[in-house]
């Protein structure tokens, strides 16, 4: 038997309750819920979060936005969204548990589920904005085209390497498709003005040669000469790894996909920096990166280093080309 509510203001959630006319202040945490019911419920923070959701119904439910990372079994339907966060473990990879819901933003991060088709189901006439990071789509389906409200799209961090034609007719305020084989040459008949692609992310431009490699897939640097220059600068590394195009990223996108602690970043200006590449040894792992905060045109290569109670980034090479040499890679790496 649930528990009945009506017409509350509340700052918790009970499972196995039915809430009907109620406002939720819910604090910025994710929870747990089950077996409930809402009904003409407002959710009036500015993000709603849950970890788990089963059994449960949302029926003209209104939210700001709506986080979710797991669910199962659950309706939501005759209501709005402002911005929908699906990612984690959500095993309904057809979405069809939303119905006739009003949905402004959209979200879905499904990298660890191998997403690698859209879900139709929740793409509705109201949706400005999609982000479909993180992911492993290899087409842009052409039911985009028909979302005639749609004015953003991020499609970083996928595996497409061509895009449809009928995707250059829609009117985008936005287009984020760094970490994908998609050049500039490939979107110069959009009418977006502002295309991301693979040569830039964020308004910063990676180096050419460190462009070319990224492209060609990974780099693994463990030859003696690599070695020496690894020992010299951090100690106990056996090899660098450098990312392909589809693994480089922006240590924002990072941040905010995976989270990282403030004291991690000492000092470093998360959206003027990029990962480009890890280090490896027996214990933590090492990030590589290109620090843009002092110099945009040639971005210095930084590392993080560990020590008792704090984490420093120092300078590897002043530039990406003097990293390479360092690393004993010659002759080939004029040429990038």
């Amino acid at each position: 038997m649930k528990t009945q509510i009506t017409r509350k203001n509340l700052d918790n959630v009970q499972s196995n309750t039915c809430y009907t006319a109620c406002t939720f202040y819910l604090q910025n945490t994710f929870r747990d819920i089950q077996n409930c019911e809402f009904i003409d419920c407002s959710f009036r923070e500015k993000h709603t979060c849950f970890n788990n959701i089963k059994n449960c119904v949302f029926e003209r439910c209104n939210f700001n936005k709506l986080d979710i990372y797991g669910l199962e079994n659950i309706r939501i339907y005759q209501g709005s969204i402002s911005y929908l966060n699906l990612r984690g473990e959500i095993d309904d990879v057809n979405f069809d548990f939303i119905e006739e819901t009003i949905v402004s933003g959209l979200r879905i991060n499904k990298s660890h589920m191998q997403l690698e088709k859209i879900p139709f189901a929740i793409l509705g006439d109201s949706l400005k904005s999609l982000d479909l990071s993180f992911n492993n789509l290899r087409k842009v389906p052409l039911e985009l085209v028909n979302i005639k409200s749609l004015r953003e799209v991020n499609l970083r961090y996928n595996l497409l390497e061509e895009l449809p034609d009928e995707l250059s007719s829609i009117p985008l305020d936005s287009l984020k498709l760094f970490g994908n084989n998609i050049t500039h040459e490939d979107v110069q008949n959009f009418q977006c003005h502002n295309i991301e692609t693979c040569e830039s992310i964020n308004g910063l431009q990676l180096p050419p040669s460190c462009l070319r490699l990224a492209i060609s897939g990974p780099q693994i640097f463990n030859d003696p000469a690599s070695r020496l220059f690894i020992s010299m600068s951090t100690s106990q590394l056996q090899s660098i790894i450098l990312c392909s195009i589809h693994s480089v990223r922006l240590l924002r996108d990072y941040i905010d996909c995976f989270g990282l602690p403030d004291h991690y970043l000492d000092g470093i200006d998360p959206d003027m920096a990029i990962i480009i590449g890890e280090g490896y040894e027996f214990g933590d792992d090492t990030f590589i990166m290109l620090d843009y905060q002092y110099n945009r045109q040639k971005p210095r290569v930084i590392f993080n280093k560990y020590s008792p109670g704090s984490i420093t980034w120092p300078q590897w090479a002043p530039n990406f080309s003097s990293f390479l040499r360092k690393l004993g890679v010659k002759g080939w790496w004029k040429s990038l």
